[in-house]
């Protein structure tokens, strides 16, 4: 066996030299709105992936809108997270003061998850609007996934809503292991860090308590 090797070792040293690690860019549409200002978790030697949450939020004067970043992590396989956001536009909402969530599903074919949540609210004044969400894999491949990626964005409706638009990433960390990253942009009246950063923490506890089996957290009210 010796003897076989000895003439490849030139050809595995020079591929050893060569290699180097390399990012896996995201599909086209669905990168992150920006990169995570916020680093996830820290574990213990007993839990070193705590299913909790760690976030920063901020108000762009600029831009004139407000943005929260969470980050957390899910104790379920990536895919099993997946399927339940694929197939629940009423769980992928921000439910928080909304009257009725409609959803109509596969609007765009040729992506594993796509649907538009039509929302309205009724509040003096009756708002509705459209956000459509768009995922797919980012990384790896539909047998062996190792990321997913989805865009959400207001795409018809109030002009009240001025600006509603978001990333969700699900990293693959280890078996039964899933990090959540969520980003989102908010311009509309009478709002603060406290929507964004509200909605992203509530789809965080949705998919853990519905990863184990349990009900739906009610946070409508």
């Amino acid at each position: 066996m010796e003897a076989q090797l000895r003439p490849l070792l030139p050809l595995i040293l020079a591929l050893t030299a060569c290699q180097r690690n390399v990012e896996t860019p995201f599909p086209e549409g669905l990168e992150p709105l920006e990169e995570m200002a916020v680093e996830a978790p820290v574990g213990t030697v007993g839990d070193p992936f705590p299913e909790t949450t760690t976030f920063v939020v901020g108000d762009d004067t600029e831009n004139d809108w407000v943005w929260a970043h969470v980050r957390g992590y899910i104790h379920a396989d990536a895919e099993d997270v997946w399927d339940l956001m694929r197939d629940d536009g009423y769980m992928m909402a921000d439910r928080r003061g909304v009257d009725a969530i409609d959803t109509t599903y596969d609007v765009e074919p040729d992506l594993c998850l796509t649907f538009v949540n039509h929302v309205t609210v009724n509040d003096i004044i009756t708002l509705e609007w459209d956000i459509t969400y768009r995922g797919d894999v980012a990384a790896g491949n539909k047998e062996t996934p190792e990321r997913f990626a989805i865009r959400f964005q207001k795409t018809e409706g109030s002009s009240l809503i001025d600006l509603q638009e978001g990333s969700i990433v699900l990293n693959v960390i280890e078996d039964g292991i899933t990090e959540f990253q969520f980003i989102e942009r908010l311009r509309a009246p009478q709002t603060s860090t406290d929507d964004p950063l509200a909605y992203g923490q509530d789809m965080h506890e949705s998919l853990v308590a519905l990863a184990a089996g349990g009900e739906l957290p009610d946070f409508t009210e």
